[in-house]
């Protein structure tokens, strides 16, 4: 079995040096990879801002006067290049800070985002001051085009809001040291919505929610349908939020330990299966360096992970903080996450664009799509590489999936009120939260307990009204999922048409363009609930969902599905073609199989959802066909014959058994079983693989329900994988 696993991923790594040389024939990317960054030019040395007064001085005096229009346009992009390194070291200090969390990286933080802050401002008056003289105006026009001159100068902040801007990073750092002390960082938060209250005053907003849709995030979506989407989240998604956590009960999973060099190896063998322009991204960003996955003391407590878009070096750097050092498996879901963000960032085709890093804002939604997306796509790799461990890690993703769409939804009203409210206090927010989870969640929370987590929330501290993003995101993403059960191929397309538009590209528009749903559209939400819902087992019609073969439904959803009209049918004979898949999809999803096959029965059509199974199953001598030359898809399957299929796979993946010792004595109509089902009956009972029925009979003629194959199946492979 292991060598198994080690020529797939011989295979994997064989594609993706294919890849590579597939990367010239782009059909997604319209960037290729930038020049080789040296991770050691990504250390913080600081930025000297008398560097950019001198370069802004000579455009003033050059603005001064008549006739310099070409020499000021080569002196205004001196001052954006500067500009840009003053803003990437900020962002580098932050990295530092994340890496090594200390009094000296903190300080390093805070003044870089000073300094970045004056010559941000420093900037944009001296670009006000070009627009509006007499002579120069039609600079700036030809940079950011005719008509957005003007709302770029807008949307500005004002030199309140910069000073402002300054005391609220004091208390966002002020967060890191107190993080895991709810009172105080509840104390913290009335604070910081005070600051951020006075930076929307100061811009001309009532509140900084209203600041930050508009402005910050530039929303393309009313306040309606927020609101609407929101009530449809709660609706759809919240039932499936007690089955999912019952799953990752149900479910066995073991801990995950690899080395970071295998993590890193083994997800781009992945990435390069999904696309090979999307592992040429990969392939960059390992091959420069320029990612940092691994745990450390010394990072910051807070955990958490995120991707850099730095200006200067116009390429982006991923970071991961482990919460601890056997958090693996956590650790393979952020990266893929991160890398979701990494090569959109990467390819973005705005990037090479003079001035983009201030002509343009990202947007989230789309951005968070991009990552999201991809976590949901890697799904079909979980049995390579969780074993077995891949139907909890698959719950579990989708549970992630889910809640970040109901907090998303749920911290947004909550951080709405808390920036609207007249008379703020902690009890009130407490009261609020608590009301909220029982409204997405159904749980009650006392206003205490609720109060722990809110402040354990960072973005609520970080990047407030951020965390609506993840619910529109995590929605869409939901779709791609749903799609790629119909067809991999469309759902991969979608994707890459996606990653390719960049994430600077709105989220309305980048849905229509790569054909992702748009969770605004009417019924979206229930539509996209009703796919996932079906995809992994969750709103079947005729199933009791605490009866004893939930788990092996679970354990077997991505292998065995239900009827087009929701019915799972636990107690109906499951047939030969369903049985056959059932082990095919299985033996696919965890070891892979040959998808070049040849048909060999007269009833089954190459087109059939079950040929590729049947062929595989029969090529490797597990199953036969009847006289006629048929295979009889439809027939029931008894017990013994299933026993005997599964057998026989068995002895493929190199079980050794011998002829049973009496085993089978035990059940009353032991001499029902055929001559040619001792072995197989006699193995499975041994090995716990099937037990009899009620008093103490087989029925090894009796017909196998569909719930007895899933049960049968999931202990088969719980033991094997």
């Amino acid at each position: 079995m292991k060598g198994l696993k080690k020529k797939l991923t011989a295979s994997l790594l064989a594609l993706c040096l294919l890849s590579q040389s597939q990367s010239a024939f782009a059909l997604y990317y319209k960037r290729s990879e930038p020049t080789a960054v040296s991770a050691s030019r990504l250390s913080y040395i600081g930025y000297d801002q008398t560097i950019f007064d001198r370069v802004a001085q000579k455009a003033g005096e050059l603005i001064g006067e008549p006739g310099n229009s070409m020499e000021l346009s080569a002196v205004l992009d001196e001052c954006y290049n500067e500009y840009c390194k003053a803003v990437e070291q900020a962002y580098i200090a932050d990295l530092e800070m994340n890496k090594n969390y200390n009094d000296t990286t903190v300080k390093n933080k805070t003044d870089a985002y000073s300094v970045s802050l004056d010559v941000t401002q420093d900037f944009t008056d001296l670009l006000k001051s070009v627009y509006y003289s007499e002579e120069y105006g039609s600079l700036l026009e030809n940079i950011f085009g005719t008509g957005n001159v003007d709302l770029f100068l807008d949307e500005l902040p004002s030199d309140e809001y910069y000073s402002l801007s300054k005391q609220e990073q004091e208390l966002v750092s002020e967060y890191y040291d107190i993080y895991g002390k709810s009172d105080e960082c509840a104390t913290l938060y009335l604070k910081l919505v005070d600051i951020r209250n006075q930076m929307a005053n100061a811009e001309g907003y009532d509140n900084y929610a209203d600041y930050a849709n508009k402005i910050l995030y530039a929303r393309g979506y009313t306040e309606e349908q927020t609101v609407q989407f929101c009530e449809e989240v709660s609706e759809h998604l919240k039932p499936f939020v007690s089955l999912l956590l019952d799953a990752t009960l149900y479910v066995p999973h073991d801990s995950i330990d690899m080395s970071d060099s295998e993590i890193i190896s083994n997800i781009g063998s992945y990435v390069a299966d999904i696309n090979g322009e999307l592992y040429s991204s990969y392939n960059y960003m390992v091959s420069n360096k320029l990612y940092d996955i691994s745990y450390s003391e010394s990072k910051v407590k807070t955990g958490g992970a995120f991707t850099l878009n730095l200006p200067q070096s116009k390429v982006p750097y991923l970071f991961i903080a482990p919460t601890d050092a056997n958090s693996d498996s956590k650790t393979i879901h952020s990266l893929i996450h991160e890398f979701g963000h990494y090569s959109a960032m990467l390819k973005d085709p705005k990037i090479d664009e003079s001035w983009s890093a201030i002509k343009y804002n990202i947007s989230v939604e789309t951005s968070e799509v991009q990552s999201q997306g991809l976590e949901l796509l890697f799904m079909d790799y979980y049995g390579q590489m969780f074993g077995r461990s891949a139907t909890y890690e698959r719950y579990s993703q989708l549970l992630s999936n889910i809640t970040a769409i109901l907090d998303g939804c749920m911290f947004n009203e909550w951080q709405t009120m808390a920036y609207s409210a007249d008379e703020l206090t902690v009890e009130k927010l407490n009261e609020a939260a608590a009301e909220l989870i029982r409204k997405y969640y159904g749980f009650n929370y006392t206003p205490d307990a609720a109060q722990t987590v809110w402040t354990s929330l960072m973005h609520n501290y970080v990047s407030p009204m951020y965390y609506f993003s993840y619910a529109v995101s995590g929605a869409s993403a939901l779709s791609i999922l749903s799609e790629s059960s119909d067809s991999r191929e469309n759902s991969v397309d979608a994707y890459m048409k996606l990653s390719a538009l960049g994430a600077y590209y709105p989220y309305m528009d980048a849905m229509n363009e790569s054909g992702i749903v748009n969770v605004f559209d009417d019924n979206a939400v229930e539509n996209i609930a009703d796919g996932v819902g079906a995809m992994f087992g969750l709103n079947y019609e005729d199933v009791d969902y605490k009866a004893w073969y939930i788990p092996y439904i679970y354990i077997t959803s991505p292998m065995l599905e239900g009827t087009d009209d929701g019915r799972y049918m636990p107690n109906e004979d499951i047939t030969r073609s369903d049985f056959v898949m059932l082990i095919g999809k299985m033996y696919d999803y965890y070891v892979g199989i040959n998808r070049e096959y040849t048909i060999s029965f007269n009833d089954v059509s190459s087109t059939d959802e079950c040929a590729p199974y049947i062929a595989w199953a029969y090529s490797n001598g597990i199953i036969d066909g009847y006289e006629d030359g048929s295979f009889g898809g439809g027939d029931s399957i008894t017990r013994e014959q299933l026993v005997a299929i599964l057998y026989r796979l068995a002895k493929l993946e190199g079980e050794e058994y011998k002829k049973g010792t009496g085993v089978l004595g035990v059940f009353y109509d032991n001499d029902l079983v055929s001559d040619w089902a001792i072995e197989p009956l006699s193995w499975a009972v041994e090995n716990g693989i099937i037990d009899g029925r009620d008093n103490n009979l087989f029925e090894p003629q009796g017909g196998a329900t569909r719930a007895e194959a899933a049960k049968i199946a999931s202990t088969y492979l719980l033991d094997r994988y």
